[in-house]
């Protein structure tokens, strides 16, 4: 694999590349630049991945363990949203902002057109103002 920059270029080359996923393979002995380099990518929208040199007990409790081709990945930070959860959730979204607005225009609508009959006046309320000046608005 080519080299793109250093670990101190790495939250500038995820996020200017678009990456959607990194992995961390770095030994245990390298633990101090492990959590700086995991410390950056959490400012990133990128899946973090760290390939683990031994059991590490230092991450938080939302670790996943997967396997890619046979070696063992911890999952640190992986995006909820992606792939179909997101359509299910803009549609569960649209679904709702129309039912409420089913449910809270009728009754507004009945009780505009009640306005308009009983009273014959306008159903929007209008002041007039006087600004700085003297001057109507």
């Amino acid at each position: 694999m080519p080299v793109l920059g250093t670990t101190e270029q790495l939250q500038r080359m995820v996020e200017s590349t678009g990456v959607d996923c990194v992995f961390v393979a770095l030994p245990l002995t390298r633990g101090d630049l492990l959590r700086r380099v995991i410390s950056e990518l959490e400012r990133t929208s990128a899946d973090v991945r760290v390939v683990p040199d031994l059991f590490l007990s230092r991450f938080p409790a939302s670790v996943s363990v997967a396997e890619l081709d046979g070696m063992p990945i911890l999952s640190l930070r992986v995006n909820p949203l992606a792939g179909w959860p997101a359509a299910y959730k803009r549609l569960f979204d649209i679904a709702g902002a129309l039912f409420g607005l089913a449910l809270v225009g009728v009754p507004m609508l009945a009780l505009a057109l009640a306005i308009k009959l009983c009273d014959g006046g306008p159903v929007f309320y209008q002041q007039r103002r006087i600004s700085y000046g003297r001057r109507r608005l």
